[in-house]
């Protein structure tokens, strides 16, 4: 059996690569996506947000599906987008 996720440590790692991937936003006033929620968003381009996804999947195939949804829901109801 594998060892457990730690899913802060796995939301901090996955949150740093996304601010190492971002980008300066330039589309004006409103700086959360579509989404209007007001929460800081890192300006990740799509096939950036791929990669990232894909290399942690393939670094983390031992998780389980429990696992994979508590980080899931972290990253969801997380401070940013």
């Amino acid at each position: 059996m594998s060892e457990p996720l730690h899913i802060e440590a796995e939301h901090a790692a996955l949150v740093g690569q996304l601010r190492a991937a971002g980008t300066e936003y330039r589309g004006g006033d409103q700086n959360d996506s579509y989404t209007g929620s007001g929460h800081p968003f890192f300006c990740v381009s799509v096939p950036n947000l791929r990669r990232i996804a894909r290399g942690w999947l393939a670094a983390h195939r031992q998780a389980s599906d429990a696992e994979l949804l508590a980080l899931a829901d972290r990253l969801f109801a997380g401070r940013h987008y």
